[in-house]
């Protein structure tokens, strides 16, 4: 029998309180696999912070999948039209335990070139999968999808293999299909970098530490030379790129075999982020709600974050502060977060907790975007849960605190007994040796005469006293 992969799965109160922006899907399985490179990349990012590298993780797959769903909807209406999708270059599964929620498993396949990943997606999340190749002529693969995702994987491929990688998924690609991948656009080039004349440049740099950076690194093109690749490998073809969809970060290229492809329908915004970091009730009728708000593709902040209770207006925020430490939760990204904080009036004799409880954000364009919305009791039960695991973690690092004092402690505390040894064993054998020379001297000729010699004085009485 297989033995059961190792996983990091606790399902902790923070997966439950999670972001009002991605909430995880009631049943979505939430095994991370141990060696998911995704994982403790963003576990060195949060300095060891396992829980906050997962909640990462979750939500930065949700989002992508949210994104690529889109794409789905546009060509066939619903995700669940799709006779199979193919999530190529999957990883360990960060978008697949998504998908698998609107497409039965038995019509997903996945692929990636660790067979691990591959095995254990298979096993975990029921869905079809075979291992790639780090050449594209090499992939051996019969089936033919109408759905063809790659997230992340032409963000790293040097000019050898892009064109012919992308030639050799669209052989795969059915007909009526749709492709969708990801770049990083020249506009995401580090500081002192440009692009060649062919538009794109690799480096050997990769935050794998699995796969060979010559194969693998970082890669950053042109629009040209996408299109140029693709037009190689389907002229016919139509093709829209959408700047910083997939994450806010890297462009999306959807493309159809059909030419003149109207995309007009297809809309995948970057979006906003807002989060509820805190609300509770203060008798006899009020809430008192704080939060956070950023937009990461204009990098607009509010103006205004106001409350309504069942169409009301009860409360609004028109005064912010900056919250530097949010950017640590989008690295790579420029992000620029405010706080708010917000004292509203909950209406009705005795206040009504089953009542709706809206929280908009509002841009000085006049742009209104809904924070969160629910019940007042569910946003209560929400924040106790959040509260509940920050207070858990605040106990679990506390007590880690007090585990590694303790164990400096023991380990001075064992430095100096085994000092304090040391010297007492050196001061016993000084006075071993001491006595060993005494000994010595005592048994000595010289010695023996002289105590002959004080034994006479004495007799003669010449000597009123016994020596010293």
């Amino acid at each position: 029998m297989a033995q059961t992969p190792p996983t990091d799965g606790d399902d902790d109160l923070l997966l439950l309180a999670l972001g009002q922006g991605s909430p995880i899907p009631a049943g979505t399985d939430l095994a991370i696999h141990a060696d998911d490179e995704m994982l403790r990349l963003l576990r060195d990012r949060t300095a060891g912070d396992r829980r906050r590298a997962r909640f990462m993780y979750l939500q930065s797959g949700i989002a992508l999948w949210r994104t690529l769903r889109r794409v789905v909807e546009w060509r066939f209406g619903e995700a669940g039209r799709v006779c199979k999708l193919l999530d190529f270059a999957s990883g360990y599964g960060r978008v697949t335990r998504f998908v698998v929620r609107d497409l039965p498993p038995e019509r997903v396949w996945i692929s990636d070139i660790t067979a691990a990943a591959v095995d254990f997606q298979c096993r975990q999340f029921g869905v079809h999968g075979f291992v790639s190749a780090p050449r594209p002529e090499a992939l051996v693969c019969g089936e033919r999808f109408d759905c063809i995702l790659v997230s992340s994987l032409f963000t790293h491929l040097p000019e050898a293999t892009f064109a012919p990688w992308l030639r050799r998924l669209w052989q795969m690609l059915a007909p009526g299909g749709v492709i969708a991948w990801s770049v990083h656009d020249a506009g995401m080039l580090p500081p002192g970098r440009q692009l060649p004349p062919g538009g794109l440049l690799f480096e050997p740099t990769s935050e794998s530490g699995s796969l060979a950076v010559a194969d693998y690194g970082s890669t950053w093109v042109s629009e040209g030379f996408v299109r140029g690749a693709l037009g190689a490998a389907a002229p016919a073809a139509s093709v829209l790129r959408l700047p910083k969809a997939l994450a806010n970060y890297q462009d999306l290229y959807v493309a159809v075999p059909e030419s003149g492809a109207d995309f007009s329908a297809l809309q995948v915004a970057a979006p906003a982020q807002d989060f509820v970091e805190h609300c509770s009730w203060a008798p006899p009728d009020r809430l008192e709600i704080d939060g956070w708000v950023t937009d990461r593709a204009s990098g607009r902040l509010a103006v205004e974050v106001r409350a309504t209770i069942a169409g009301e207006l009860v409360g609004r925020c028109q005064a912010f502060t900056p919250r530097p430490d949010v950017a640590a939760i989008f690295p790579g990204e420029n992000v620029e977060a405010v706080a708010w904080h917000l004292a509203a009036r909950v209406p009705g004799e005795p206040p009504d907790l089953s009542a709706r409880l809206r929280l908009e954000a509002v841009e000085a364009d006049g742009l209104v975007r809904v924070i969160e919305e629910s019940s007042i009791e569910g946003a209560l039960l929400r924040s106790t849960r959040l509260q509940l695991f920050l207070d858990h973690d605040a106990r679990e690092r506390l007590a880690a605190e007090h585990a590694a004092l303790e164990l400096e402690h023991q380990r001075v505390v064992a430095a100096q007994e085994q000092r304090l040894a040391v010297v007492r064993e050196e001061c016993r054998l000084q006075v071993a040796a001491c006595e060993t020379r005494i000994a010595a001297m005592e048994a000595s000729f010289f010695w023996r005469l002289r105590n002959r010699w004080w034994a006479l004085k004495r007799a003669l009485r010449l000597v009123a006293r016994r020596e010293p």
